[in-house]
């Protein structure tokens, strides 16, 4: 189960340092490095990355799901992450399920 308040905390916490242009200061690459020890740190009281950057991780660039900076994003993900995942091929193991 995921810990949906921590994860809410910390992305409104994300948002106040941009209106505050914390992140302006900082530059593009220390701002991607602050918001991924952010959510490395959030990892260990089990919050949700996609919470933490909802609404923020497109104006950062920074993919919820990968992690990794890009510019080409629709819900909080980037265009590789959502490319559609080959299914494995399902294989009869039991012929008497045909």
């Amino acid at each position: 189960m995921s810990n949906h308040s921590g994860s809410y905390m910390l992305n409104e916490i994300i948002v106040l340092m941009g209106k505050y242009k914390i992140f302006e200061n900082l530059g593009k690459d220390e701002t991607y490095a602050l918001v991924r020890d952010i959510i490395e740190i959030s990892s260990n009281y089990d919050c949700n990355r996609g919470e933490i950057l909802d609404g923020i991780g497109r104006e950062l660039g920074i993919c919820y799901s990968c992690m990794k900076q890009n510019k080409i994003f629709k819900d909080g993900l980037c265009s590789e992450c959502r490319k559609p995942k080959s299914k494995p091929k399902r294989t009869q193991s039991h012929p008497e399920e045909a």
